[in-house]
């Protein structure tokens, strides 16, 4: 007798949202409960926490110190390994899951956040070969949504540079068979084709643009030449990887730019500035805090979002807000008095997010809130503004 699917047990055994109808956290949390005993009955029996890297390691290995990361998991499932595939679609359950309570909760908040994961009207071409191949899988997590409601075309702005790095840290060490490492390559060709793959595929051309890093230093240090000081050198086996992830780039067919003295962010916010002014909407690919200064207010247009790489969800002017305290133009004043203790940012001490974003908004500016220092009740707080003056203009 076969066993009943995942999809027809959460069905048959979730709850009911008291009008006969399960929502969707009701489907999502039965799906999830169901994929783990699925788990739990691969391993024998023998339960274990699957939410722990070490102990899913020890049952797929016989080793906690093993990589579990998707691209292991998958290499694994496509080999025909049936725990490894099980992991994958719990943890994407669990993703859908939390993302179907935070989208709850922003709603209960009065936030409206955009779910980039979102599949694309589809193009003329796409919807041929869609009625061609109607019987085909799909899955549809995997699909983002670059068209924004008005069916415009938004030029997307990758923080490259950036995304190097966290395909570097989220990747295990894999190397070429002549031992040039590629976990980054690969990592960041995976991020390239969750962009680029389907939407190419379909017919349609994505606008993006890799935006990196310039070599060395940067104007910024000229001004203050402990700027990111805290920060180790590059890791070695990473170094290699550059040249041969732009090599990657360069066959995709997707442009890069870079400028001189200038890091990605500076480059990217001058990008998005000029495409803006020839009517184009922006996408920034990035989970960079101070490009939040560039996303407009709500049915602004042309109009520039971020979105957050680790989610795939539209960061949009509503939870910069909620974020921060303050709406995107003032974020920068904020980041001055708080400091950034990633890139070695001053700031002013003993000044945090919170107090910055109250001082912001009763003062309207960082300049306004600096040549009225002398007017703060709080003695502690008039005392660190008034001697520390020149690093909140420096931070800024």
């Amino acid at each position: 007798v076969p066993k009943p699917t995942a999809d027809v047990v959460q069905i048959m055994s979730g709850s009911s949202n008291g009008n006969g109808q399960m929502t969707q956290v009701d489907i999502l949390t039965s799906k999830s409960e169901s994929i783990e005993k699925s788990v739990y009955v691969e391993n024998g029996g023998e339960e274990f926490n699957i939410n722990s890297p070490k102990q899913v390691s020890n049952v797929l290995f016989g080793d906690a110190g093993q990589s579990t990361n998707k691209d292991v998991l998958d290499a694994m499932a496509s080999a025909g390994n049936r725990m490894a595939d099980l992991i994958l679609q719990y943890r994407q359950a669990q993703r859908d899951l939390k993302r179907a309570k935070k989208q709850i909760e922003n709603k209960q908040n009065g936030i409206h956040v955009e779910d980039f994961h979102k599949a694309p009207p589809p193009s003329p071409a796409a919807a041929a070969t869609a009625q061609s191949s109607s019987n085909a899988d799909t899955d549809s997590s995997e699909m983002l949504e670059f068209d924004d409601a008005n069916g415009s075309n938004p030029l997307l702005l990758v923080d490259a540079s950036a995304y190097i790095f966290r395909a570097y840290y989220s990747m295990p060490p894999l190397h070429r068979a002549d031992g040039m490492p590629v976990g980054a390559v690969l990592g960041f060709c995976n991020m390239l084709n969750r962009l680029v793959l389907n939407r190419s595929l379909s017919g349609d051309q994505p606008r993006i643009v890799l935006v990196f890093d310039s070599k060395g230093k940067n104007f910024r240090h000229e001004m203050y030449p402990d700027y990111k000081a805290n920060r180790g050198p590059c890791p070695e086996d990473l170094v290699p990887q550059f040249d041969l992830i732009r090599e990657a780039a360069t066959a995709y067919g997707i442009d890069q730019i870079e400028a001189p003295s200038f890091e990605a962010d500076d480059v990217i916010a001058t990008l998005a500035t000029m495409a803006r002014e020839e009517g184009i909407n922006v996408h920034v690919l990035t989970g960079d805090k101070d490009l939040m200064q560039l996303v407009t207010p709500p049915g602004e247009e042309p109009s520039i979002n971020m979105i957050d790489p680790k989610e795939m969800i539209r960061v949009t002017y509503d939870v910069v807000v909620e974020k921060f305290g303050v709406p995107p133009n003032l974020l920068g004043d904020v980041l001055a008095l708080a400091g950034d203790k990633s890139d070695n940012i001053p700031g002013v001490p003993g000044i945090g997010p919170k107090i910055a974003s109250t001082l912001i908004n009763e003062y309207g500016s960082l300049e306004v809130l600096l040549e009225r220092a002398g007017e703060i009740k709080q003695k502690a707080r008039r005392e660190k503004l008034l001697s520390n003056t020149e690093e909140a203009v420096l931070s800024r």
